[in-house]
């Protein structure tokens, strides 16, 4: 999907949020949300270096491998241990570190069946998943997409996160990821103008 990864990214780490939300301050879900929902769309950071470069598919690239996130969940983790605040202490940065890496894996699930990701990069370029099948007589890459099978799939998502996070709780978690989504038409139709 092109366009929805932070509303995945935000129904994957509800679960743990809602779990702790007793243990955190309001800033810190605040914070807890937007890392969670940043971590999905994380991956796709790559899209800025790909179209300064011209180079092609971002999904095989290594911002698209485990390795680089499972050092980062460790460096957040680590500097974890080194806080020992009440505010923005040990328990938030390792439940930072955990919603962070729930958001990359949301991003690799749906790539995964969408596409196929290098998964072991830099170390492989082994691409793991099931390839994305347009209609090939039209040329321009984003509203071949748009004209797709796969859309069905993005308005699946979008009514699954208006139907479970529902209500002022989750205010934060719908601005951040509807925010995403604008920035995600944006830029896919940035890119879309510039490789056609």
């Amino acid at each position: 999907m092109y366009f929805t990864h932070s509303l995945t990214g935000a129904l994957f780490v509800k679960p743990i949020i809602d779990k702790v939300e007793d243990k955190f301050t309001q800033k810190e879900k605040v914070v807890l949300w937007f890392a969670g929902i940043t971590g999905s769309v994380l991956p796709d950071f790559d899209l800025v270096y790909m179209l300064f470069h011209g180079l092609g598919n971002h999904r095989y690239y290594p911002t698209h491998g485990i390795f680089l996130y499972i050092s980062l969940y460790l460096l957040i983790y680590l500097i974890g241990l080194l806080h020992d605040k009440k505010e923005f202490g040990r328990k938030f940065f390792k439940t930072l570190a955990l919603v962070t890496i729930v958001g990359v894996l949301s991003h690799f699930i749906i790539d995964t069946f969408i596409g196929g990701i290098v998964i072991f990069a830099p170390f492989s370029e082994n691409i793991y998943g099931f390839g994305i099948y347009y209609d090939k007589q039209v040329s321009n890459w984003l509203f071949r997409y748009l004209t797709s099978n796969y859309m069905i799939f993005e308005a699946i998502n979008l009514l699954l996160f208006f139907k479970i996070l529902k209500g002022k709780k989750y205010f934060f978690a719908k601005f951040i990821s509807l925010g995403y989504v604008v920035v995600a038409i944006f830029a896919f139709t940035l890119i879309s103008v510039v490789f056609s």
